[in-house]
């Protein structure tokens, strides 16, 4: 036996320690070797079987079985062959694998490692693991789906319900006054504004990245503050922007949403002729978003649960909706930090910190902000 017998007493001991059965086999399915497990498996005595012919001690066949992985390797030229088989008598599933060496029989035939390794269970877990991932896309499917009715076909109806407030109106303009016409259309404006804001906070969950562009933010704070004079004129409070000298930082368009969230909580919980501080702090490699207002203040228990979905201050009737979660989801996005302080002497600073640049490029993953 060239390279080599297989008499020698360690090999013999390191075969007979494998958990799994295994077998020097030469090219011509003649077993050389065998080791304790194959007892196990195949109910063989693994001395009996040395000279045995491998296809008849394993499968009880004449010739090997079609597809049989030392036959393939033999035809390629002595290589690796690695199959997963599936055993109906037992309803296991095995690995069975060859691999050539450098040994060689006494007539020169080449000597292959053949080894069987139970793989049912890894087998049954990716089953599993198939199953969950279909659940997952039909549950995805069906968040989809929801979202669609909730951008289209609820919005449609509320907009008819609109169109019917408007025309009662034009038919008894008394009812402008009405306190309960004023809740009926304080409700729909909630509910439109819950719509949108669910439908946003569903897209952004469903993001695992973000693509992101250099942006002067204090540039688009001012163009937010813009957009708001409406409402920051009826609370009639002032809204003051503060800029550090450079406020370039690599982000999102969907940034926009965390300054109008944030400034639109502050002007409606700031009483009426109080100041709404907006300020971009140079923190180095992060800019910091400060926005300070003068409104009862967040209690320290709510600091934190204050981000989640539609968790509102008790006592609080307006409560602030879906819109911290959304700034929170759009901060994550941009491996950020949010939080909440107490203003002096009273009143609350939100607090957001966001990398200057990005350590990596992101690209969207099914659509833009």
């Amino acid at each position: 036996m060239k390279g080599g017998g297989f008499s020698d007493p360690l090999l013999k001991k390191l075969f007979d320690a494998l958990p799994f059965y295994m077998m020097l086999v030469d090219e011509e399915h003649n077993i050389l070797l065998a080791n304790r497990a194959i007892s196990r498996d195949l109910g063989v005595v693994p001395e009996k079987v040395v000279g045995g012919y491998c296809p008849k001690v394993v499968h009880n066949m004449d010739e090997p079985y079609p597809g049989c992985p030392l036959e393939e390797a033999v035809e390629m030229g002595h290589r690796t062959v690695e199959k997963e088989l599936y055993n109906e008598d037992f309803g296991r599933w095995v690995k069975s694998a060859v691999y050539p060496t450098e040994l060689r029989t006494e007539e020169g035939k080449v000597v292959y490692v053949h080894m069987v390794f139970d793989i049912t269970e890894r087998k049954r877990a990716e089953e599993r693991l198939r199953e969950y991932a279909a659940k997952l896309e039909r549950s995805n499917k069906l968040k989809d789906l929801f979202i669609d009715i909730m951008t289209h076909d609820l919005l449609n109806m509320i907009s008819i319900m609109r169109s019917m407030e408007e025309l009662l109106l034009k038919r008894c303009e008394s009812l402008r006054e009405s306190r309960e016409f004023g809740a009926i259309t304080e409700s729909t404006e909630r509910l439109i504004s819950l719509i949108q804001n669910a439908s946003k906070l569903a897209r952004l969950e469903s993001l695992e990245s973000i693509s992101l562009e250099q942006r002067d933010l204090c540039e688009l704070a001012r163009v937010v503050v813009s957009t708001m004079k409406p409402q920051i004129e009826e609370r009639r409070v002032r809204v003051v922007l503060r800029c550090c000298e450079n406020a370039v930082a690599e982000v999102n368009p969907c940034i926009e949403e965390v300054f109008s969230n944030l400034i639109s909580n502050a002007v409606k919980f700031s009483p009426e002729g109080a100041e709404v501080a907006v300020e971009l702090v140079d923190e180095g490699e992060h800019l910091r978003i400060c926005v300070r207002d003068s409104g009862p203040g967040v209690p320290d228990e709510y600091k934190e649960e204050i981000f989640n979905r539609f968790r509102r201050l008790e006592g609080k009737g307006s409560g602030r909706g879906l819109g911290l979660a959304i700034v929170r989801r759009i901060v994550e996005l941009h491996s950020g930090e949010v939080w909440v302080e107490d203003n002096t002497p009273r009143g609350a600073v939100f607090n957001v910190r966001i990398p200057r640049r990005s350590k990596r490029r992101r690209e969207p993953r099914g659509g833009g902000r």
